[in-house]
């Protein structure tokens, strides 16, 4: 068992379930791949390419336009915090996010990610933890910049390891969050 007394069998029977679920997906270079309020109905894994992650609309005015909070690379998942909600009516973006570059994803819906948490109830107190972290991080990166200072470059990031195969990719969710 890991640390947070997660065991292996646990982490494989999650990675199974999610692995043949994931729909690989293209967007092309400046594509808007979440939108801040849309409703959300999948996350993402990041295969290849990068985007970031912005709290305003990436085409604010520059005066007023926050820098962006993370930079989301290969090996990265987004989109979960809003499915871990309990209402589904709730269940709305908190940020922009955009492609820096021609990028491949798997998406995994909100039902498959919903059913392999059912299923498997330490790995929600998993994703819960890291919601969690992510909005204190948000939350940090508004405050610096209402006060004008702060690291804008740094954000929050959730690495897996090397990617290979669409189940290695969906292997790896765990890796990081145990």
């Amino acid at each position: 068992a890991s640390a947070v007394g997660v065991s292996q069998e646990i982490k494989d029977s999650f990675v199974e379930q999610i692995a043949g679920r994931l729909e690989r997906r293209f967007y092309y270079k400046d594509s808007m791949i979440v939108k801040k309020g849309a409703n959300a109905t999948e996350m993402y894994f990041i295969y290849a390419g990068m985007a970031e992650v912005y709290l305003d609309h990436p085409d604010a005015s520059e005066e007023s336009k926050i820098p962006p909070v993370a930079r989301l690379k290969k090996g990265i998942f987004f989109g979960e915090a809003a499915l871990l909600t309990e209402d589904p009516a709730q269940a709305k973006r908190n940020a922009w996010i955009r492609a820096n570059c021609d990028m491949e994803v798997y998406a995994l819906s909100s039902d498959d990610l919903k059913g392999a948490l059912q299923a498997h109830p330490v790995m929600e107190t998993l994703f819960n933890a890291e919601k969690h972290k992510r909005e204190e991080q948000r939350k940090a990166h508004q405050e610096r910049f209402d006060n004008g200072g702060g690291n804008f470059r740094r954000g929050f990031k959730v690495r897996l390891r090397t990617l290979g195969t669409k189940e290695k990719l969906a292997g790896l969710v765990t890796s990081e969050l145990t």
